[in-house]
């Protein structure tokens, strides 16, 4: 299926963790399907009003969005008007994002989906590490220069100085080149690792 790309430009991403909410409330199997569709269809409404750049769900449920907003408050107000948040389903994160590697693009109604691996990134202060921290810093930045190295990093983006970052890549194998890192091996950097389902070309990747 081919597809067009509509490339980003001085936008304002906004990138929205959606967490499985553990305490969501047991529906019926009739419930769930019927505000999985209503999510869905929101989804898709967001997306052709160019709000939303792109989205998918993650291996063992939640999922991911990508807006392109004003501010965090912004972003906020869209994230809410989608009936599986509204029904308590999931716990949501917000943080505004930096491309570094990649990009976000939107692409055209016709698609293909593809499967990445994605390591979310962390930090953990605590009073062992504090006086660590900026020299693990540097260090966790001279590794993820090696991972790029790799060729096998699909998108790279900061959170903030505060809220980690983001890799989405293409072979599983560099899982093992993450866990070398410096910071991560210190347990400065906390890793979580997951399955992302999404657009091809949704991070300006050919």
């Amino acid at each position: 299926m081919g597809s067009s790309v509509l490339l980003a430009q001085d936008k304002n991403f906004y990138f929205v963790f959606l967490n499985t909410n553990p305490d969501r409330e047991q529906l019926s199997k009739p419930q769930v399907d019927s505000i999985q569709n209503l999510h869905m269809n929101n989804i898709g409404r967001l997306a052709k009003e160019e709000k939303l750049w792109a989205a998918g769900p993650l291996e063992g449920g939640g999922g991911i969005y990508i807006f392109n907003a004003v501010d965090q408050e912004q972003t906020a107000g869209w994230v809410n008007t989608d009936p599986a948040v509204q029904a308590n389903r999931f716990n949501v994160e917000i943080f505004p994002y930096r491309p570094m590697v990649g990009s976000v693009c939107r692409v055209g109604e016709e698609y293909e989906m593809t499967t990445y691996s994605m390591a979310r990134y962390e930090p953990y202060y605590n009073k062992e590490n504090v006086r660590a921290a900026e020299k693990l810093l540097f260090q966790h930045q001279e590794h993820m220069a090696k991972l790029r190295q790799t060729g096998k990093v699909v998108a790279e983006g900061e959170f903030g100085s505060k809220d980690g970052r983001l890799l989405v890549y293409n072979d599983e194998g560099l899982k093992d080149l993450i866990a070398k890192d410096p910071a991560v091996g210190a347990g400065f950097m906390q890793v979580t690792y997951k399955k992302l389902w999404i657009a091809r070309g949704s991070f300006c990747e050919e």
